[in-house]
């Protein structure tokens, strides 16, 4: 029974930890989709949160450089057109 509850009580702290992972890694491919359930009110909940504030503020970011890209583009072919 003391095996059981170890192994339930190991299960529960490393698999949010390894859905962290997952998803940083995704953000290193750019990709800032990947969201972590938040789960818990304690460290790891928090550390969720601040995950998924993180990518949203990053994919935000993405697409503002990606409308100022295409702004600079298109204003830099009006000027040679021009």
């Amino acid at each position: 029974l003391g095996l059981g509850l170890a192994v339930y009580l190991a299960r529960s702290l490393t698999d949010p930890l390894s859905r962290l992972v997952e998803a940083t890694e995704a953000v290193q491919e750019w990709r800032f989709t990947e969201t972590l359930p938040v789960r818990s009110q304690d460290e790891v909940g928090a550390l969720a949160r601040s995950f998924n504030s993180m990518a949203t503020h990053l994919a935000e970011q993405r697409e503002r450089n990606s409308e100022m890209q295409l702004k600079l583009m298109l204003s830099e072919r009006l000027a040679a057109v021009g």
